[in-house]
């Protein structure tokens, strides 16, 4: 019968490999000639090549490296040299041509003597993070834009506090720059009683959703109402 050390040791050992193989990040090991030793699913799943097709195969075959900085290369090689680890972002080029930006983690691997045996990486996809990063900026162009334009009100609110106004909504409510954003106007003082509702109703699905379509609405001036459309995005 196997001794509970004996037991324990191969659990652990399971759990470990288990981890390992079902990680969300690409985790790649190769030797000092750069041949592959351990290529997990999410490696797989990220580069398109199976464990089969990758093991034993340099890893510049399968895996492209676009520096974005001609020195970068050099600069991870004396990195992995003086302190044994690197970390940083990378263009890598999948099987198909498509290109994956990672968050690469590199660390020398050694033998029980010290002596180097080669390296693993741990490459983590940042293509979810980039699209939102690029949607982001793509939408504070859109807004600079319509900010800049003076065609419509634009209005930003943060809760309750207005951020940023451009000059036609001011125009529109008869406040000045000024007071909207530092002279103690809230957003609920700019919107009428009965479309408290609809307008919080809008601003949650705008949270939600990122954007809402142009709703009848209307706010209040400084000595008046004022019909509005009100739509915007998050």
């Amino acid at each position: 019968m196997p001794s509970l050390d004996s037991m324990s040791s191969r659990l652990s050992r399971y759990i470990v490999d288990s981890i390992i193989q079902f990680s969300p990040d690409a985790l790649i090991a190769v030797d000092n000639e750069s041949r592959i030793l351990y290529w997990n699913q999410a490696a797989e799943q990220i580069y398109g090549w199976s464990e089969a097709e990758a093991a034993g195969r340099l890893l510049c075959d399968l895996v492209g490296q676009v520096w974005q900085d001609p020195h970068d290369e050099q600069l991870l090689h004396e990195a992995l040299a003086s302190n044994g680890v690197w970390r940083g972002d990378c263009i890598h080029i999948r099987r198909d041509g498509s290109i994956v930006h990672v968050d690469s983690l590199v660390t020398v691997l050694r033998d029980e003597n010290g002596n180097r045996t080669g390296q693993i990486a741990h490459n983590r996809d940042l293509s979810e993070q980039k699209a939102i990063q690029k949607r982001a900026f793509a939408a504070e162009t859109e807004f600079r834009a319509l900010v800049d334009s003076n065609i419509i009100g634009v209005v930003r609110v943060a809760g309750d506090d207005i951020v940023n106004v451009n000059d036609y909504f001011c125009r529109l409510l008869g406040y000045t720059n000024q007071e909207l954003l530092y002279g103690g106007v809230h957003w609920r003082d700019l919107t009428v009683s009965e479309f408290h509702d609809v307008i919080g109703e809008r601003l949650s699905l705008l949270t939600t959703q990122g954007y809402v379509r142009p709703t009848r609405v209307c706010i209040a001036g400084r000595t008046a109402r004022r019909p509005a459309w009100l739509s915007g995005w998050y």
